[in-house]
């Protein structure tokens, strides 16, 4: 499932996507599209069908209080088949929004809760691309409370400059979780240590998925899959 601010996110994995020079589609590969691909190559060997429900927040129509899925205009089924139809979707529609805080996680965290209760015991994971932090971290901490009790792990991706203080909280810091379901990857950061590397998108796509095997293993371990 992936979620893009403006967020992207399904194993089933969710996409969810917000800056407007993060979004300016006429740069060669922008940082969202980025870290969709190499994220994308890596979730694509572990779902089996390659859909991906795709969201978005962060812009006019979303603010903090909800999200939307990421459609066409003559578009109702916000799932798309694999990274390129997503892409191409992204690379049309992302202009054509315009971006607006303040922005909160919890909307996105609870759309993801609801496609894991109908799921039947699916692992899923959430993917969210964000350029910033939120603005009500009480709110974002009850929801990654709630989401610990379904098999969804989460990561968040920075992208750009941030902040991202309060995400490193969010990934170390957040009490009454059953396990640890967050983890947050400071892309940009990562991606300039890694230009030194021999393969630097395997470093990135490391980075970003590290904490899934423990968390996987701990949801087996409570019993929430099927």
């Amino acid at each position: 499932m992936l979620c893009i601010r403006l967020l992207l996110c399904r194993v089933q994995t969710i996409l969810c996507t917000c800056n407007r020079t993060s979004h300016d589609i006429k740069r060669r590969e922008i940082p969202y599209v980025k870290a969709m691909r190499i994220m994308s190559r890596v979730i694509s060997r572990f779902d089996d069908d390659d859909i991906y429900p795709v969201y978005r927040f962060g812009c006019i129509n979303t603010k903090d209080k909800s999200v939307l899925p990421l459609l066409y205009p003559d578009q109702e089924d916000p799932h798309f088949e694999g990274f390129d139809a997503v892409k191409k979707a992204y690379e049309h529609i992302a202009p054509q929004i315009e971006m607006s805080g303040p922005t909160t996680f919890a909307p996105m965290i609870r759309q993801a809760i609801e496609i894991s209760k109908e799921s039947n015991g699916q692992y899923m994971i959430l993917v969210l691309l964000t350029d910033g932090d939120v603005s009500d971290m009480v709110e974002d901490m009850k929801a990654l409370q709630e989401a610990s009790n379904y098999p969804l792990s989460i990561v968040a991706v920075g992208l750009g400059d941030g902040p991202f203080d309060k995400m490193h909280i969010f990934d170390d810091d957040v009490r009454g979780r059953k396990f640890d379901n967050f983890q947050f990857v400071n892309f940009t950061e990562v991606e300039m240590k890694a230009g030194k590397c021999e393969n630097p998108e395997l470093v990135l796509a490391t980075a970003m998925m590290q904490e899934i095997p423990s968390q996987f293993a701990f949801i087996k371990k409570l019993g929430y899959l099927n």
